[in-house]
């Protein structure tokens, strides 16, 4: 071991000479903290810890020096109260700058401590597992499951609970009320249990519900105030749901429902009565808890070997399928963090740039106080106590601007929730507010801000000469400060620029993700969903006969140019899908069959989305029930199944009710479904005449313009007609998907903007204020120069030949870092680059842009200097 003396880096060092007691005791709590420094492991953690020490401890020290130079604690603290009455504009710019800063990342941080930092709402969360089923060969993963296997699963006992949940889908409650579309989950009766949930109301599923126990359902509370309004006792009544009644055992709190989250209804039903390989499909999502001594790993380890045994049991269905186990927190929040971290660095580098900004407004100040200064030095008052005093009052700035950026943040959530809610489907955002831990980290945030921005100032102040000060007052500012204040400028231009390249990037994608070819016309088309319910429509005949009836009638509504419909619009989570295979050569093996969407469509559907024909027809009145059955396929399907060749008579053997072979009758072009971000999937289309499927159907009218709302009213009636207790709900035009399906990216985007804009203001702010500071200090230099001959351009030149330096340093500096930082924004970007030379550039000239016009002022104001009298005033 070395018995070299322990040293720490040189700023820490000099830092606390000025601000730890002169002697003994200074050089004693000194030697600790190079001790620990050097036993400490060398990397980032050790510079940020021995930061908050040496924050700490100036702090600590130089509060108490002011304390005793200035009449105790309570004297300095008043003085820094009068100090803000008497320069209130100066005050309610610091105030202003810090409260921005602060108020935005406290606001962020409260979502991020609410959705990411806080244990999920159920008991023993860390227990509790997603369970899916993935498909090799397909490269498919977080598949729904089948009942059956998922009962396989449950009954190996290899974790110690397993239920299952239906994903959310529309249901008409028609009592009690008028009917109403809700939306309902089905899911195995021990759900809430497995949860660990205690409902506010009632006691929840019995263990024979949906079945000995007769039907039940569980509302929400919102669920509950739709449905019964202010009713006082609603366990225990009865509700119709689709048209069979079902018991209401108990009430929920409003809360995330994992994989029902937006369900008011929850209704159960037995695994057993979920069918199994045999007769039905993959429509599950499954969930589980961990026994308590059990790891994700031995879970998927046990399973994977039950799941081998249902492929030798089930080959046909189970081929080339696995089973996957995920920590719950993992599949809930995983594709929310990237996001969410983003814009919390985002606001935290905006509460840097603050601090910057307002260390050089303090920096001035402190300028302009120096002979107040250098006199109290003068007269005794030691340069710890002065460095105290002067950080003292950027305290109280802090304080005060930590108040006001606590009540931004609270406005801020109040208005950023129900936008982040619509682009984020984020779990538990009901919980943001300003709790505990909120303030705590509020509080903590202010005093180290405080510290950021008052360290500068006050360790300048404590270095300067009394004697050197008052020769200089009458010389204009010196030197050394105009250079440390240029040295703020460019790390506030700097940090902007980081910034702003971050919000081009993720502008730039956001326009390249909604010019995305979606495959369909927006314009001029609403839409609306029937859902059949009732004994009336018990079995798929019933529901086909409804939907025929309705395909002849739309097409004579007035003010729709055409009309159709399919059962889950592009871009509206839902979907179905099913492995195929062509029939016209070697059935391939099970494992390798690839897999489409299927979507059940009435009448003109492809004229009313604006959805082009390549080759073929679609359906006409010869595709009836009773004929042979055809298909319409897309574009990528047949370039997939048959490329090269003529898909046209075709035969198409899907894996639905049977294998018997659909024949291809016409190809359509891709449309985008499962998300913007996505590419367009195999998509088979088939008439409801021939299989219905589901009993709901969303309409598709394209309107003449100006002819929505005569459409819809329309719609309205023929349905009345042809069933009165069926409403038309969900009533959207069709760009409302659209501009949902992007929401997410568009807040993003906006928001760092937003953060980029704040901060681009206050570097210029920065550059003219140092600007306007070298203008003060070179009056006399202007003045000698315009006396000699310098022209008006040559002193704008000259002056903003200085800030155009400063403005390129920091961009120089900035780009550097945007380009290691872009690396973490490529999970948020769309078809752009991390390092996208348009939106570095573009970010590059507008700062360029920014800073020349921040220049201007002070030039302008240089060139109305007189040289007579700068000469006498120098």
């Amino acid at each position: 071991m070395s018995d070299a003396p322990h040293r720490l880096p040189g700023w820490a060092t000099a830092v606390l000479v000025r601000l730890l007691p002169a002697g003994v005791r200074g050089a004693s709590i000194r030697g600790d903290l190079a001790q620990e420094w050097s036993e400490r492991a060398r990397g980032p953690g050790r510079q940020v810890w021995l930061a908050v020490e040496v924050a700490r401890l100036g702090f600590h020290y130089g509060v108490r020096a002011a304390g005793r130079g200035g009449g105790g604690m309570e004297g300095a603290w008043g003085f820094a109260v009068r100090k803000m009455r008497r320069d209130p504009g100066y005050s309610a710019l610091a105030v202003g700058t810090i409260a921005l800063g602060i108020g935005v990342t406290v606001a962020l941080y409260s979502v991020v401590q609410a959705v990411l930092l806080d244990p999920l709402p159920w008991e023993r969360p860390d227990e509790l597992v997603a369970l899916f089923e993935g498909h090799e060969p397909r490269d498919v993963h977080r598949n729904v499951v089948n009942p059956g296997n998922l009962r396989a699963w449950r009954e190996s006992g290899s974790l110690a609970g397993v239920e299952g949940v239906m994903p959310p889908q529309p249901r008409i409650v028609s009592s009690p009320g008028e009917p109403r579309e809700v939306m309902a989950s089905f899911v195995t009766p021990g759900y809430l249990t497995l949860l660990g949930v205690e409902p506010v109301e009632g006691g929840g599923f019995s263990p024979g519900a949906g079945g000995a126990d007769g039907d039940q359902i569980v509302l929400t509370r919102r669920g509950r105030l739709e449905l019964f309004g202010d009713v006082p006792e609603v366990v225990g009544r009865t509700v119709e749901v689709n048209g069979a009644s079902a018991r209401v055992m108990a009430v929920l709190d409003d809360g995330h429902l994992p994989f029902a989250d937006g369900a008011l209804i929850l209704t159960a039903i037995p695994l057993a009565d979920l069918g199994d390989q045999t007769n039905t499909g993959r429509f599950l999502y499954g969930l589980g808890r961990l026994p308590s001594d059990g790891s994700i790993g031995a879970a998927q380890a046990e399973l994977s070997g039950v799941m081998a045994g249902l492929r030798e049991r089930h080959p046909e269905f189970n081929a080339g399928w696995r089973v996957e186990v995920e920590s719950l927190r993992t599949v809930l929040l995983g594709d929310l963090r990237a996001p969410l971290w983003t814009l919390l660095a985002a606001s935290g580098l905006l509460l840097l740039v603050s601090c910057v900004s307002v260390a050089n407004l303090t920096l001035a100040r402190a300028t302009e106080r120096r002979a107040e200064l250098a006199v109290r030095s003068a007269l005794g008052a030691s340069s710890r106590a002065i460095a105290g005093q002067l950080m003292v009052e950027n305290l109280t700035l802090a304080a005060a601007g930590g108040a006001l950026g606590t009540l931004i943040a609270w406005v801020g959530t109040t208005l950023l929730t129900p936008q982040l809610l619509t682009a984020f489907t984020i779990p538990r955002l009901g919980a943001v507010g300003l709790d505990g831990g909120v303030l705590l980290f509020a509080a903590l945030v202010t005093g180290l801000t405080g510290l950021a921005f008052g360290l500068v100032p006050s360790f300048a102040a404590g270095r300067a000469s009394p004697a050197a000060t008052l020769r200089a007052e009458g010389r204009g500012p010196g030197r050394a400060t105009g250079r440390l204040r240029s040295a703020l400028v460019v790390a506030e231009v700097a940090l902007s620029v980081v910034l702003l390249t971050s919000a081009a990037l993720l502008v730039r994608s956001f326009r390249t993700l909604v010019t995305v070819e979606t495959g369909f016309d927006v314009e001029r088309v609403v839409t609306g969903r029937v859902n059949l319910t009732g004994e009336r429509y018990r079995g798929s005949e019933p529901d086909r006969l409804f939907f025929t009836q309705l395909e002849r009638e739309l097409a004579a509504l007035p003010g729709v140019e055409a009309a159709g419909g399919v059962q889950m619009l592009p871009l509206d989570g839902l979907g179905s899908a099913t492995s195929f295979y062509a029939a016209d050569g070697p059935v391939p093996p099970r494992e390798e069959w690839p897999v489409a969407d299927i979507r059940p469509i009435i009448g003109a559907y492809f004229e009313a989305m604006g959805i082009d024909l390549l080759a073929g027809r679609t359906f006409g009145p010869e595709d009836g029930p009773d004929t042979p059955r055809t298909v319409v396929v897309s574009r990528s399907l047949a370039d997939e199944v048959w490329p090269g060749l003529d898909p046209i008579g075709r035969p198409l053997a899907i894996n639905w009710d049977d294998l018997d072979p659909w024949t291809v009758v016409g190809v359509v072009d891709d449309v985008v479904h499962a998300g913007m971000d996505q590419a367009p999937r195999p998509m088979v289309y088939h008439t409801v005449r021939q299989a219905p499927y589901f009993p709901f159907m969303s309409v598709v009218l394209r309107t003449r313009a100006g002819g929505e709302g005569e459409a819809v009213g329309a719609l309205r009636a023929l349905v009345a007609e042809l069933d009165p207790a069926l409403p038309v709900t969900r009533v959207r035009t069709l760009d409302d998907f659209v501009r949902t399906a992007t929401a997410r990216p568009r807040v993003t985007a906006f928001l760092m903007t937003l953060f980029a804009g704040a901060a681009a203001l206050l570097a210029a702010v920065g550059v003219y204020g140092v600007l306007a500071y070298s203008v003060a200090r070179r009056v006399r230099e202007i003045g000698v120069r315009v006396a000699l001959g310098a022209r008006g351009r040559d002193v704008v030149a000259l002056v903003t030949a200085q800030g155009v330096r400063l403005v390129l340093a920091g961009l120089a500096i900035g780009l550097a870092v945007a380009a290691v930082a872009a690396r973490l924004l490529e999970s948020l970007l769309f078809g752009v680059a991390p390092r996208d030379p348009v939106a570095f550039g573009g970010a590059a000239l507008l700062f360029v842009a920014v800073g020349v016009l921040a220049c201007l002022g002070p030039a302008l104001r240089a060139i109305r200097i007189r040289p007579v009298r700068a000469l006498r005033e120098g």
